[in-house]
């Protein structure tokens, strides 16, 4: 049956299928059941599963049985190593659609993704950039500054664009307003 794609184990509380009773029974307890049969010896806490009482006796012992072979850093666990890896090799799979961030590892991307989730967005009218707030849109077009052309005629500041321009001469209105 394993390269059959036959599966005659039914899980009676999701209706997912398996090809073998093992792997059937695996998913229901650590899916269905509260059943916790592997417990710690140091602080009796218990888990579902085998491999993860494995890496916590590893938090408790502080093992770090995976070594980087580029910089000798030490994980307890494999896939902190893997995760680690990618750092070597600048490789960043995941890309931002709104903005083009680049990221290497998936959690920092869709972090960064919920902030967009919840965030106005500040368009950059010099390059299109787009940016999460109106401060961090006022330091970037800071690195147009090269041709600050937009010239203030109460105090000669200077500014990239027209709208820099335009939202520094408020604050002179509100100054003479006070």
């Amino acid at each position: 049956r394993l390269h059959s794609n036959e599966k005659p184990y039914e899980c009676r509380a999701c209706s997912k299928r398996f090809s073998e009773k093992v792997h059937l029974n695996t998913h229901f307890r650590t899916s269905h059941s509260n059943d916790r049969p592997y417990e710690c010896g140091i602080c009796n806490k218990a888990f579902k599963r085998k491999w993860i009482l494995t890496n916590h006796i590893r938090a408790h012992t502080k093992e770090k049985p995976y070594q980087c072979d580029i910089c000798k850093c030490r994980y307890s666990v494999k896939k902190s190593l893997n995760q680690h890896l990618l750092k070597h090799t600048n490789e960043k799979p995941y890309e931002c659609d709104i903005c083009k961030r680049p990221f290497t590892w998936k959690r920092s991307f869709e972090q960064h993704m919920q902030r967009h989730s919840k965030s106005k967005y500040y368009d950059c009218e010099l390059c299109g950039k787009i940016f999460t707030s109106n401060y961090n849109l006022k330091r970037h077009q800071q690195a147009h500054a090269k041709n600050k052309s937009y010239k203030c005629e109460l105090c000669n500041n200077s500014f990239i664009s027209i709208s820099l321009l335009k939202s520094h001469c408020q604050t002179h209105i509100i100054e003479e307003a006070i």
